[in-house]
């Protein structure tokens, strides 16, 4: 089974749509020259599955990652910097930032679900209670009308 969940103030809603995942790069690039630039240096994991900028400040961005976690930088991706104190995994899927504020922001934890952190990454705690357990969860999104309401996809 294939659908999106919708998360409004604790209440859970299913709705039939399937989603396809996608694998972000860890590359960042100049629209206007056309020129790719690598900014991973000091992320470590397999895979970069998950990207979030900070739409208040530019030079901080969140990626998650197949087998270490969150890294942030505040630097525009000069460096990076591990950032799972509370996650109880390391398999990121997706990243989202509440546009309203900055230091809210969720994860996906493949396996372990929905985490949400309330200073900027420094910790995080285990949200989206009503999720069914067997659902494998991403990717995530948030309302930007309303950061109160969160989407994820899932599988079972």
């Amino acid at each position: 089974m294939h659908g999106i969940i919708k998360k409004i103030m604790g209440y859970i809603v299913i709705l039939a749509i399937t989603v396809t995942l996608a694998y972000l790069p860890n590359i960042e690039v100049n629209t206007q020259t056309g020129t790719w630039k690598d900014i991973s240096r000091g992320i470590t994991g397999l895979t970069i599955q998950a990207l979030a900028i900070d739409s208040r400040n530019n030079n901080i961005l969140y990626a998650g990652t197949q087998s270490s976690g969150i890294f942030k930088t505040i630097d525009g991706g000069a460096s990076w910097l591990p950032v799972n104190t509370g996650l109880t995994g390391i398999d990121v899927r997706s990243i989202v930032i509440d546009p309203t504020n900055s230091n809210i922001i969720y994860a996906v934890v493949y396996g372990y679900g929905v985490f949400k952190s309330i200073n900027a990454g420094s910790s995080w705690a285990i949200t989206g209670s009503g999720i069914p357990a067997n659902y494998c969860i991403n990717p995530l999104i948030i309302d930007p009308t309303n950061p109160n309401i969160l989407y994820v996809g899932h599988y079972t």
